[in-house]
């Protein structure tokens, strides 16, 4: 099955219900979704001090859906890494680590590690450039 997120007019009716004091029972039957859904939903963007908000909830699912990773690796991401390894000698840590604090897109520490054992593969030196770990030759 696949999973659909809530919309902001769902949003609005858990509100409206919850305001009613509707059951979770209840609310899930009135918008066709799952039952632990929106207990999840309600959980996630409500706390013992405020309030289910749907305004709120739908910012917040915004925020959290354009702050994905990125799942690819770009010819920039492999550039960066490169140039970072090589002259700086940067663990991928180090790399994952100084690319979020510059803003910059980076895949996984473990998609980096990955990379490198792939240019190893295929006759590359990247790995010797590394203080630890796939220096074996």
């Amino acid at each position: 099955m696949k999973y659909n997120r809530f919309t902001y007019g769902q949003r609005q009716l858990i509100e409206i219900y919850l305001a009613r004091n509707y059951s979770l029972v209840q609310i899930a039957q009135a918008i066709n979704r799952n039952q632990s859904s929106v207990y999840r939903e309600i959980k996630r963007n409500s706390s013992p001090k405020e309030k289910y908000n749907a305004i709120k909830a739908n910012q917040r699912a915004l925020e959290l859906k354009n702050k994905r990773k990125p799942k690819k690796l770009t010819l920039e991401m492999k550039s960066h890494i490169h140039d970072k390894v090589i002259q700086c000698r940067w663990s991928p840590q180090k790399i994952r680590q100084e690319a979020r604090k510059s803003g910059i897109d980076m895949v996984s520490i473990h998609r980096i590690y990955h990379y490198i054992k792939e240019d190893k593969e295929y006759g590359g030196s990247l790995h010797k450039h590394l203080k630890i770990g796939l220096r074996r030759d």
